[in-house]
């Protein structure tokens, strides 16, 4: 029962359609244990996305997996890129944030996203490497990240 019910609310988020946002929504997301409902979470996500993907010219999801109650997203950037490679060594700091932002508003405008982040402490995590796997950043989207978009 449990894994078809995170099953379908996975889903409605993996979708971006959104579901109805009200307290009875989540009633069962409240029964299970935060390290329980972040590996399924984070199962379900994988599984549905058939991952590797292609989310833009310079960028793929590659693995979503968790560990505690943190859920992890590797992304794969390549800074080789004409656009990025200019980016990436001359204005590093404002590609970061311009990837925070984006990954920032993805998770906060999320219905699912938002009562995992605030209700349960269930916390996204975004780790970039380069085409060669080599790490590039990472970052955590939390309440305060949230807020900051309002």
């Amino acid at each position: 029962m449990k894994k078809s019910i995170v099953g379908l609310l996975v889903a409605s988020s993996i979708a971006f359609a959104g579901i109805k946002n009200d307290v009875d929504t989540y009633k069962e997301f409240d029964k299970i244990p935060r390290v329980e409902l972040s590996k399924m979470m984070s199962n379900e996500m994988a599984r549905g996305m058939r991952l590797p993907m292609k989310i833009d010219e310079v960028t793929e999801l590659t693995a979503i997996y968790n560990f505690d109650t943190t859920i992890f997203f590797k992304k794969e950037i390549n800074i080789n890129y004409p656009e990025i490679k200019e980016l990436w060594k001359h204005k590093r700091k404002q590609l970061i944030n311009l990837m925070l932002k984006q990954d920032s508003q993805n998770v906060c405008y999320n219905p699912v996203w938002k009562y995992m982040i605030y209700k349960r402490d269930i916390i996204p995590q975004f780790n970039y490497v380069d085409t060669n796997n080599k790490p590039l950043f990472k970052y955590t989207i939390e309440i305060e990240d949230c807020r900051k978009l309002k």
